[in-house]
């Protein structure tokens, strides 16, 4: 790194030690840089933790996508003003969280595919074996004590459009991607539109041999459309694991993670 202007984190449980140890190194050597973390690990009442690692400028919660872009658009200014939504911090001792906002459209969001973000980084690196992380809806039904993935959204799932789905996997086949991930948090939840998702996955497998591999996390409700998903893949050689979503079968530790056995 050169004298950065900003550098941001996502934090997780295990990256976080050696994320927190870097970033502070990042602000030791240069003190001008915006440090901004988001993430998992990163607490939803932040003040003990910004005060803890003083290093950290500001916190991002939820959704990061707008709330990132509008950090450095008022980073740009010669007074910058972070009193944004899903962002907090600590100025003259006080602490400031802004307020809570989920994205309507998740098309707005550019893909980073499609636009072309890494297309040279591919093209200069023809020995490397490259997979994708691919999102075809948002949010999670489900409030497992344990995870915080239908809280970090309200719990209530948007989906990504159909076109831009396909172009992503299009991308995927043209540049070889060899390994897809789906990162939605129950892929098979709507039914009959991850069907054809896993279609033409397996129809451009068949035709450009990418992708190979497909890998998810599972709907924790089983179907009939899922066990068709899961044969689709199994037939086409593209399946990783197929999982049935469980917890426990004492019944006191489900209760208290607020998780039944579906």
């Amino acid at each position: 790194m050169d004298n950065p202007s900003v550098v941001a984190f996502s934090l997780y449980v295990w990256n976080e030690n050696y994320t927190l140890s870097l970033a502070k190194k990042i602000k030791e050597k240069f003190k001008n840089c915006l440090i901004i973390v988001g993430g998992p690990s990163v607490p939803k009442n932040s003040e003990n933790f910004l005060k803890a690692y003083s290093f950290i400028d500001l916190c991002v919660h939820n959704e990061g996508e707008d709330s990132f872009k509008n950090i450095l658009i008022e980073n740009l200014k010669d007074s910058p003003n972070f009193s944004i939504d899903n962002v907090s911090y600590i100025e003259n001792d006080k602490y400031f969280k802004g307020g809570f906002s989920r994205i309507t459209n998740l098309d707005n969001i550019p893909s980073p595919y499609t636009t072309g973000v890494f297309d040279n980084i591919i093209k200069d690196n023809p020995e490397i074996v490259f997979n994708m992380i691919l999102e075809t809806n948002r949010g999670c039904p489900f409030s497992c004590t344990f995870c915080n993935w239908g809280t970090l959204t309200t719990q209530k799932i948007k989906q990504l459009g159909l076109k831009r789905v396909f172009e992503e996997i299009e991308w995927c086949a043209d540049n070889k991607i060899e390994f897809i991930e789906i990162a939605d948090a129950n892929f098979g939840i709507f039914k009959d539109r991850d069907v054809e998702i896993t279609k033409y996955m397996i129809e451009l497998k068949n035709k450009y041999n990418y992708p190979q591999i497909f890998n998810t996390s599972w709907n924790k409700v089983f179907s009939v459309q899922m066990v068709e998903i899961a044969k689709m893949l199994s037939e086409a050689g593209m399946m990783r694991r197929f999982m049935g979503s469980f917890q426990s079968l004492n019944e006191l530790t489900n209760k208290s993670i607020k998780r039944k056995n579906i």
